[in-house]
């Protein structure tokens, strides 16, 4: 009978502990989606162990589908390989083979994406080779194939065969890096300088202490982007992804070196001003932390769009300004 009593007494204090962490997790779920639910309840109700299982055969199904993809692909090139090669003109601007052209790149994609790059090359040069105006863009891709292969003699003479390979974005990045991996990048110096000067924001992104893995990954899946803008650069470093993980400390510090970049902090990296307080303060030649900490206080106050709040922030970021 005591031991029913017990049972009922209920300590306020943890009865008030638990209608917090209640209220607080309602609150907190509240914008969640139906999606990002059925995964908390999962993982509440499996743990981790079934995410795990679920992720490995969601992975076998994909690569199931991949293979019957490119086995479905290899057979539809195969098949109509010869007939390609017979019409006239062979290429893009031929309406009626744009069906054809269509698959060969994509199984040159799918050869890329599975690491069998040689085959994937072979076709893209093949394209490239018959469609004069290459209408498909393969040019991109191969300069991604070499630098994925680590064969800059190659890419140097693919670069070099055409006039119109030079002075293009979408070539020169992947140049300058596969230039740089070669042990080369003094000759591309002029060049990527002079990049700096006509796309905004690349003189921060090569300030940057890392590559933004995350950004090029974003810019992988963009159908559409401005030419030669920092969009630009991040769809041609997506392009050979692979390859930039275990070498991009390696790549951006030689960027510092080539344009003699101490190591300082940018002040886009601090996450506090606007694009409007970014645009004031780069204009009147901010773009490091330290040339922050050469203004006072109150001079810094004084700058449009600055105020109390960005101060503050500033000072908790731990910018100490001058006295």
């Amino acid at each position: 009978m005591a031991d029913k009593k017990k049972d009922k007494i209920v300590d306020f204090s943890n009865y008030l502990a638990e209608k917090d962490f209640e209220e607080i997790l309602q609150k907190g779920l509240a914008d969640f989606s139906d999606e990002e639910l059925d995964e908390l309840y999962d993982d509440l109700a499996f743990g981790q162990l079934f995410e795990e299982e679920w992720q490995e055969e969601d992975e076998e199904e994909v690569a199931r589908e991949n293979f019957q993809i490119l086995k479905e692909l290899e057979k539809k090139e195969a098949a109509e390989h010869d007939a390609w090669l017979a019409a006239s003109p062979v290429g893009w601007i031929n309406l009626e083979e744009r069906s054809y052209l269509s698959h060969k790149m994509e199984l040159a994609m799918v050869y890329k994406q599975n690491g069998r790059y040689q085959q994937s090359l072979q076709h893209l040069l093949e394209i490239y080779q018959y469609d004069e105006n290459d209408g498909l863009g393969t040019r991109y891709e191969v300069m991604a194939l070499y630098v994925l292969m680590s064969r800059h003699e190659d890419l140097e003479a693919f670069y070099f065969s055409n006039d119109h390979h030079q002075g293009d974005l979408m070539m020169d990045i992947p140049y300058i890096i596969s230039s740089i991996l070669a042990g080369k990048e003094d000759s591309v110096k002029e060049m990527l300088v002079d990049w700096i000067d006509k796309v905004d924001g690349l003189f921060e992104f090569c300030n940057r202490s890392g590559m933004p893995m995350g950004d090029i990954m974003e810019a992988g899946s963009l159908e559409f982007y401005q030419a030669n803008t920092m969009s630009a650069v991040y769809v041609s470093l997506s392009t050979f992804l692979a390859i930039l993980i275990p070498s991009g400390y390696y790549i951006m510090s030689t960027l510092h070196q080539l344009l003699g970049i101490d190591a300082e902090v940018l002040i886009t990296e601090l996450d506090i001003f606007s694009p409007v307080q970014l645009g004031t303060i780069i204009s009147m030649g901010i773009r490091y932390v330290s040339d922050i900490e050469k203004w006072s206080e109150k001079d810094f106050l004084a700058i449009p769009k600055i105020g109390k709040t960005t101060i503050k922030k500033l000072k908790e970021k731990g910018v100490i300004f001058d006295s």
